[in-house]
C-alpha cells in the first residue's frame, strides 16, 4: 500500500503575475463550475435527452488573512475596472497548480467579482475574495 502525502506548500496561486501568500489557517482557495455541464430534460415517455451548456463560466474564491500583501495586489487589480474607463483592463489570468501531484486550473480572463467583507477584532480576520473565471480549464488528478 502507497503512502500519500499532501504539502500545501506545493500549491501555487498565481493572480496575474503575482504569486499569493499570507493564506488563512484552514484553507488556500476554493474552485468550483458555476452550472452543471449538461441540462437534462426528461420526456413524459421516459426518454432522455441531454443538451450540451457552450458558456462555462466559474468562481475561484482566494482565502487570505487581513496581513496579507496579496490583499494589496487584488486591489489594484480591482481598482484598474474603476479607473481605466477601459472595460477590460481589470481582466488577468490565474493559474492554480498543485504540484502535490498535477492538479491545476488555469483560466486567461478573469476578474474580482466580489472584494471581501472586512472586520477586525483581536486577532487577524479572514479577506475571502471572489474571482470571476471565464472559460476556466480544470484537470483534477489527485495526488
Amino acid at each position: 500500500m502507497a503512502l500519500n502525502e499532501y504539502d500545501p506548500d506545493l500549491v501555487d496561486v498565481v493572480v496575474d503575475v503575482a504569486t499569493m501568500s499570507g493564506f488563512q489557517e484552514d484553507s488556500i482557495c476554493e474552485f468550483e463550475y458555476d452550472d452543471e455541464f449538461y441540462e437534462i430534460v426528461k420526456g413524459v415517455d421516459g426518454d432522455v435527452s441531454r443538451s450540451r451548456k457552450v458558456c462555462r463560466t466559474g468562481k475561484l474564491t482566494i482565502h487570505l488573512l487581513n496581513t496579507s500583501k496579496s490583499n494589496a495586489v487584488l486591489t489594484a487589480l480591482m481598482s484598474f475596472g474603476f479607473t481605466s474607463g477601459n472595460g477590460t483592463a481589470d481582466v488577468f489570468t490565474v493559474l492554480i497548480r498543485d504540484r502535490n501531484g498535477a492538479s491545476l486550473v488555469s483560466c486567461e480572463k478573469c476578474w474580482i467579482q466580489k472584494a471581501p467583507g472586512i472586520a477586525h477584532a483581536d486577532k487577524a480576520q479572514p479577506r475571502d475574495w471572489v474571482i470571476a473565471l471565464e472559460k476556466p480549464i480544470l484537470v483534477e488528478t489527485g495526488v
